[in-house]
């Protein structure tokens, strides 16, 4: 994410433009790029993954966060199944992350004043994971730029 609010999934920054950054989050592959899939179908590649799609224009991020490893509730996914996914709900370009037993979403949820997880473990409980992305949103018509 940009200084001035703009998005992008990317491979490389360009040095010069490495002072306009204001967060990156670092991810294993890029699986789609201007709307086209590139990952495999592998069927024995199946496990709980996590991924980020970004739309065309930068303007919507979609995050995907899907079980796996528990038969009879959810086997999992291989890398074009979340393409399969995130590229007709909007997505572009799509970029996978480290899921596995690290895979969760967890939502604040205002009524309860308490965090909710909303996907399902295998085994019930979190892992602790070194790397964890956080978003929380402005009020409509804020300049990204002043945040």
């Amino acid at each position: 994410v940009y200084k001035d609010g703009r998005a992008a999934i990317t491979s490389k920054v360009p040095p010069e433009s490495r002072v306009d950054v204001a967060h990156a989050h670092p991810g294993f592959t890029i699986i789609a790029t201007n709307g086209v899939a590139l990952a495999d179908r592998n069927p024995k590649s199946l496990h709980p993954r996590t991924a980020f799609g970004l739309s065309g224009d930068g303007r919507y991020l979609y995050l995907l966060a899907l079980d796996g490893r528990q038969p009879g509730y959810s086997l999992g996914a291989n890398l074009g199944d979340l393409c399969d996914i995130l590229l007709p709900a909007g997505a572009s370009e799509v970029l996978n992350m480290d899921g596995g037993g690290s895979t969760s979403l967890i939502l604040f949820d205002a009524q309860s004043g308490k965090p909710r997880m909303l996907n399902r473990h295998r085994g019930g409980g979190m892992r602790t994971v070194a790397l964890n992305l956080g978003i929380t949103f402005a009020p409509e018509g804020t300049d990204p730029a002043n945040r």
